[in-house]
């Protein structure tokens, strides 16, 4: 059995030396991981990255809304957003706090076209 306790109660669930998980192991039969949110957290998200990453492509590429609602921004095509999409870029409000430096990360983003991205960007906002 898995339990899943708070992370500022796992030293209390296991116990001194794992006395309180020993005892409970021994009144239930049952062998028990006692693990911490925040461990839950880390191993279910790294197994669905993992389960994410075998999936065919097709079924996990995200629908951008970047091209609908940036489509007038000189050199944005198709493939640029698909790889902002792919770095987890779904809408213009993900884009706002990024920098030239880190637009120019993304495949096929050249440095004219990230300042006319941040300034298309900022003039959405009102800024």
């Amino acid at each position: 059995m898995e339990v899943v306790v708070d992370d500022e109660q796992l030293s209390i669930a296991i116990g001194k030396r794992g006395q309180n998980v020993r005892l409970a192991a021994k009144l239930t039969g049952w062998n028990i991981d006692v693990r911490s949110e925040a461990e839950k957290r880390r191993d279910t998200e790294a197994a669905m990255g993992q389960a994410l990453s075998e999936a065919p492509a097709e079924t996990i590429a995200p629908k951008s809304m970047i091209l609908e609602e940036l489509g007038e921004v000189e050199g944005l095509t198709e493939a640029i957003v698909e790889n902002l999409a792919a770095a987890g870029h779904l809408d213009i409000k993900s884009l706002y706090t990024m920098t030239a430096e880190q637009l120019l990360t993304i495949e096929g983003m050249d440095q004219d076209l990230a300042f006319r991205l941040i300034d298309a960007v900022h003039a959405r906002f009102g800024e």
